[in-house]
């Protein structure tokens, strides 16, 4: 259906632009609209700690949590849960969020908010300029903002959008070229939010591009060393503070526990909540995604250390971004990396892996598990092993699911002799070309 609107006619401008008008506007209600009516409470456990980091304060005291944020300006009946005062930001989180602690909370939430909407329109706009016809392009970016990650990351103010957006952009800058403002831009998104950026240093490594990861592990270096320096002029109790907070998250009743009976689990996207679903089994739990996700990666290692013109690729590149979604603390909002696997599905819509990608990505557009959870409310979810383990967790076997799409089209352009392979140790192609297809 997409190939037929495609080449219609006139339809090919006239549709998808009314169609990316209506995105727009579901993008914005969906995400900003709802930050800005009380939504937008994720923020508030980094800006309210970046205030006390700057004021010389301890920035992991949980205990007049909600008084200082309203005496920051939050509306008197503003609150977030016990998991939402604990916060387990890095020092370097900190430093780069102090100038929005310049900023009363309402004035810093609308900065922030705006700050991630320009991310987001960036990154799709990058990514859509590698299209080459405008009905697709166009058709692009519709799909991307009805995505339920970037809307739903920005409705609560989440710092993983811009963390994911920088990340993006630092690949896509770095294979264009642009090799300082790639590696500012990663060493941000690290420091920002490290389980987020450290995905794509790791995927920068493996196409060799040293310099980026040079400008990017010295920025980040330095960010660090000044936040941690502050730290060491702050009273000595935020160490016990922060393993509190990391405990509490964690633990059984946190937001970040995997085995938690509450139904929030479900929005994570790490395989240690459906494998943990499945198992019941703590130490399962822990090493079975990482085999999975070493699997995988050493299945595209293998791959482009025999065709290595197959590393800069736009398909390795969203390979490795997702894998570094699987074993680690992540929640839904990281998901934006599919938009790499989605924009290889635009540029190859003729193909059947392609129609497989959207259909998966799908998943992300219609969030199912929030649906099942609105409309079973009240309902236990702590009974059976395949509702839990297949069923709720849908966004984590979408995530593995395009990444085995993904190895597939790898695989079968390496078999197509597609790309060329090394002579003597070397590429025979370009190390520093621009993702492609």
């Amino acid at each position: 259906m997409i190939k037929e609107i495609v080449t219609r006619g006139k339809a090919t401008v006239i549709l998808p632009t009314l169609l990316l008008v209506c995105a727009f506007i579901f993008f914005l209600l969906r995400g900003p609209w709802r930050a800005f009516h009380g939504r937008g409470a994720d923020f508030a456990a980094p800006y309210v700690s970046s205030l006390r980091f700057t004021r010389g304060q301890n920035p992991y005291d949980s205990k007049d949590f909600i008084a200082y944020w309203h005496a920051a300006g939050a509306p008197p009946n503003a609150a977030v849960d016990e998991s939402g005062r604990r916060p387990i930001y890095p020092p370097s989180t900190f430093f780069i969020l102090s100038p929005f602690c310049m900023l009363d909370w309402l004035s810093a939430l609308v900065y922030f908010e705006i700050l991630s909407v320009g991310l987001v329109l960036w990154v799709l706009i990058y990514l859509a300029r590698k299209l080459d016809s405008r009905s697709t392009q166009l058709l692009f970016v519709a799909y991307a903002l009805i995505l339920a990650p970037l809307s739903t990351g920005l409705s609560v103010a989440n710092v993983s959008i811009p963390a994911v957006t920088l990340c993006l952009l630092a690949v896509l800058l770095a294979a264009d070229g642009r090799e300082l403002l790639a590696g500012a831009m990663l060493a941000i998104s690290i420091c920002l939010k490290p389980t987020t950026g450290l995905p794509g240093l790791v995927y920068l490594l493996f196409v060799r591009r040293w310099r980026v990861c040079g400008y990017a592990l010295a920025l980040s270096t330095m960010i660090t060393g000044a936040a941690l320096m502050r730290m060491h002029y702050l009273p000595a109790r935020w160490q016990v503070d922060y393993r509190a907070n990391l405990n509490y998250l964690f633990g059984p009743t946190g937001a970040a526990s995997y085995s938690s009976a509450s139904d929030g689990r479900f929005d994570l996207l790490n395989l240690q909540v459906p494998v943990f679903a499945l198992t019941q089994s703590h130490p399962a739990a822990e090493i079975i995604p990482w085999v999975l996700v070493l699997i995988l990666g050493g299945w595209w290692l293998a791959m482009i250390r025999t065709y290595p013109a197959l590393a800069p690729r736009l398909e390795s590149a969203a390979v490795v971004l997702l894998l570094g979604l699987l074993p680690v603390y992540q929640r839904s909002y990281n998901a934006g990396f599919v938009l790499l696997a989605l924009l290889w599905a635009f540029m190859n819509l003729e193909d059947r892996v392609a129609k497989a990608i959207l259909i998966v990505g799908f998943v992300f557009v219609i969030p199912g598990e929030a649906l099942i959870r609105t409309a079973l409310h009240g309902h236990s979810f702590s009974s059976g092993r395949l509702w839990n383990g297949v069923v709720m967790p849908q966004e984590s076997w979408a995530l593995v699911a395009l990444v085995v799409i993904q190895l597939g089209a790898i695989w079968r352009t390496s078999r197509q002799g597609c790309v060329s392979r090394s002579v003597k140790g070397r590429d025979t192609g370009s190390r520093h070309e621009a993702l492609r297809t």
